[in-house]
C-alpha cells in the first residue's frame, strides 16, 4: 500500500504521457530511477522520505513496466515472440 503523501500523476513530454509516483512539493527534483525488474513502487518507502526534506520527489515507470501513449507507445505493443529468437 502506498503512503498517503505518495500520489499517482501523469507526465506529458514530448508528445507522450508517463505514469509517474510523486511525494513533495519543492522547487528542487529528486529522481528515482529503476531497472529491470523493479517497478516505480520499489521506492514507495523512499519518497516521502525526500519529501520530508524538501524535495520534490518522483519515480517515473518506464516503459516495459507501465501503460504509455504516443509516439513510442507502439514498441511497448509488439508481440514478445518478435522480440526472442527462434529455437535452432
Amino acid at each position: 500500500m502506498l503512503d498517503p503523501a505518495i500520489r499517482d500523476i501523469e507526465v506529458k513530454a514530448n508528445g507522450l504521457r508517463f505514469h509517474v509516483l510523486e511525494a513533495g512539493a519543492g522547487d528542487s527534483l529528486a529522481l528515482f530511477l529503476h531497472g529491470f525488474p523493479e517497478l516505480a513502487f520499489s521506492w514507495r518507502d523512499q519518497l516521502p522520505l525526500l519529501a520530508e526534506l524538501g524535495y520534490r520527489a518522483w519515480a517515473p515507470a518506464f516503459p516495459a513496466t507501465a501503460p504509455q501513449t504516443g509516439r513510442s507507445a507502439c514498441a511497448s505493443t509488439r508481440s514478445r515472440s518478435s522480440w526472442t529468437t527462434s529455437p535452432a
